[in-house]
Formats: structure tokens, sequence, C-alpha cells
């Protein structure tokens, strides 16, 4: 049976290749059950190594991003993928999308006020990738749910959270992505010099608190992932990992049962 595509394998897989100790054709066979660790490996190997990787219920969703279409939704709207550039230039583009994805979490157990709180934390994200990214035409937002669980992937080939944090004076002295990463994910703080344009990232902390189960950030070669334990905590640690060009957010979310 094939192995579960995992983030943990993403790390693995990614950080081999990067070291030499991996070649492109040693890459294991492995299956997509979450389309959050098959999207950030495409986005840190690029579609050419990932030719291994099953897709299984992802393949429609995959190939509208390798294909580069502006949109796309499955015929029941469990699966949902769209162009940041299509939401900026067509004004219908996001109240469609929305009503799709809220539509598609309501049928997997969410509540009605909890799935608009999940488009509206894709809202506010994929705004990030308008306000700070410089590279607009790379950003997309998929989004995909699986038994109880709702899960959405925001990502850009932009000039990452570092570089865009550092054109900000106050933070120009930061060096790392990892450091930047945490400052990002922190209210209000944003590569422009007025307080009240942080990275849209709040939403995921107050609107999804009770329903999010795990939320990983990538950019340059640091990721902070928060994963909620049995007991309802969600303790975030900040790890160095393979380089990965732009912002990538993935955040799964399970309907709570009843």
């Amino acid at each position: 049976m094939t192995e579960p595509l995992t983030f943990d394998l993403v790390d693995d897989i990614c950080l081999g290749l990067e070291d030499g100790a991996l070649s492109s054709a040693q890459i294991p066979s492995f299956s997509a059950q979450s389309c959050g660790p098959f999207f950030e490996l495409m986005q840190t190997l690029g579609n050419e190594n990932c030719s291994k990787i099953q897709p299984g219920i992802y393949r429609n969703l995959a190939t509208a991003k390798t294909q580069n279409r502006t949109r796309w939704f499955h015929a029941n709207d469990t699966q949902g993928y769209i162009q940041v550039q299509r939401l900026l230039d067509d004004q219908l583009a996001w109240s469609d999308f929305s009503i799709r994805a809220s539509r598609a979490a309501n049928a997997v157990g969410f509540t009605k006020a909890d799935a608009w709180k999940l488009t509206g934390a894709i809202g506010e994200i994929y705004g990030n990738v308008i306000d700070h990214s410089e590279r607009i035409a790379s950003g997309y937002v998929a989004y995909a749910t699986n038994g109880r669980t709702f899960e959405f992937v925001i990502a850009d080939s932009g000039i990452g959270v570092l570089n865009s944090l550092r054109k900000n004076p106050a933070y120009a002295s930061i060096s790392d992505s990892g450091t930047a990463l945490e400052y990002a994910l922190s209210e209000s703080v944003s590569r422009l010099q007025d307080p009240g344009h942080g990275f849209g990232f709040r939403s995921i902390f107050v609107g999804l608190a009770n329903i999010s189960t795990r939320v990983r950030f990538r950019s340059g070669d640091y990721g902070r992932e928060l994963i909620r334990n049995n007991d309802g905590s969600i303790p975030a640690t900040t790890r160095q990992l393979a380089v990965v060009q732009g912002m990538f957010c993935s955040v799964l979310c399970t309907a709570t049962a009843g």
C-alpha cells in the first residue's frame, strides 16, 4: 500500500533534495490524502518532481494548478481553485468562490457561521498576496473537503515574508525568515508603516480558533506550524526547512461533532 504524503515527509523529501542526500529519481511513491502537503511539495520542488505522488481525489485540483487555469470547481463544489489575479480582476469572482466554499464546508458538518468564518479567513489571507507578494499573478487559492474536514491553501511565488517585512524600516534588521514569520503572524505587523495594515493572518487565530486543527506557514527557509492537541492547546513551533519561494499557507479545520 502506498504511504500517505504528510508534511513531515514533504520536509524530508525537500531537505534531502536540497542537501544532495536524495535525487529526484529516488523520491518514493506516495499518495496525497490531504491537499496541503501535495500543494506544498509542488510549491517547493516544482511540478516535474511530483510525478511519483499519486494525487488521488485531488487529481483535478492539482491539474487546475499545473495547467494554470484561472478557476476550477468540482461539480458538487467539494473542491475549488482560483487564481488571485482572477479575484482581483473579476468583481463577482470572490462572491462566487466564497459561496461555493461555504456551501462545501456546511455540507461536511460545519455550521453556517463557521463556514462563513472559513471563507472570511480565506478572503483576508489572499489579500496578503495582493498587498505583499509583488507577484500577484503567481498567487492562488484552493480548498477541498474530505470527511468532516475543510482544508484550504493560499500561496504565491513572490518576494516572501522576510523581504516584504524588511521594507518597513522598523523591521529592516530582521535577518531570517523564521523571525519574519513570527513577526508576520503577530497582530498589526506589516511591511507598511501604517500600523493598521497587517499580513491578514489574525482571522485564523480568532475566527477559526475553535475549529482549526493544523495551521502551517512557509516562507524562505523556515516554517511555522500550529497543531491542536487533545486538550485544546495549540502550541506553535518554528523550524528551519528547505527553501520555498514566496509564501505558502495551509489550514486544516475539522467540523465539531453534534
